[in-house]
């Protein structure tokens, strides 16, 4: 993507993670993170917030669109951990789960 954007001259790569790592850009190209959720809570974006809210995330779930995350709860505490670790290893990954140890 951002040598699409050097070739045009410059730009900027908006994102909704932060970096995760070291980013090399070309000159005049930059990345941009700002989570999605960020402007809702703009005042001049008051009736947007409402929107969301109220329509859009009922729409989408009823849809199937928006699911609530899988949660998984670690036993063990910390000591669990390396038992969890194992299994997302053995099982090829935890697309759409959440894992939460008590400790």
């Amino acid at each position: 993507m951002s040598q699409v954007l050097e070739a045009q001259g410059d730009g900027r790569l908006y994102a909704t993670e932060p970096s995760f790592g070291s980013e090399d850009f070309p000159d005049g190209v930059g990345r941009v993170f700002e989570a999605w959720s960020e402007p809702l809570f703009e005042q001049e974006n008051e009736r947007l917030l409402e929107w969301v809210i109220e329509e859009y995330l009922h729409f989408g779930i009823q849809r199937g669109w928006i699911v609530v995350q899988t949660v998984d709860r670690v036993e063990g505490g910390l000591e669990g951990i390396d038992g969890a670790l194992e299994h997302l290893i053995s099982s090829g990954g935890s697309s759409g789960k959440r894992f939460v140890v008590n400790v």
